[in-house]
């Protein structure tokens, strides 16, 4: 926990902008804006490794779950079922799936209206074209 207390500080010092007034008395002189961002940068690059390290070694690791102790026909029995249930999942799902492209097939509001805008831009182009011959 302290560890982690540690580079949560570290972090909010990292993202720490010095006033005005701080910034004309730095210590590194012109240019120091840009040599804060690089200290910065690099500080937070180290943070990030460090944790990347040390983080996963502090977590406990996850065993997998015991196979059920009993007979082998217990355990067949077991898959039998779940691969049953697993198929009724997939069928239900492959069901939706067909109905869900059976209702994109069909047009919607969408393309009815188009539609009708297209025929209308006909005839408007048409009642153009015969309005400009009768000049």
């Amino acid at each position: 926990m302290r560890k982690i207390h540690f580079m949560l500080s570290v972090v909010m010092l990292t993202f720490y902008r010095p006033g005005a007034a701080q910034r004309r008395n730095s210590a590194f002189g012109r240019g120091g804006d840009r040599k804060m961002m690089h200290i910065r940068k690099n500080l937070m690059a180290g943070v990030i490794c460090l944790s990347l390290v040390i983080l996963p070694g502090s977590l406990p690791a996850q065993n997998p779950p015991d196979p059920p102790a009993g007979n082998d026909q217990e355990v067949v029995a077991l898959l039998k079922e779940q691969n049953s249930q697993l198929s009724r999942d997939l069928r239900r799902i492959q069901r939706e799936i067909a109905a869900l492209r059976a209702d994109l097939d069909k047009p919607g509001m969408k393309e009815v209206f188009a539609g009708i805008g297209y025929i209308f831009g006909l005839f408007g182009v048409a009642a153009f074209v015969a309005a400009r011959r009768k000049k």
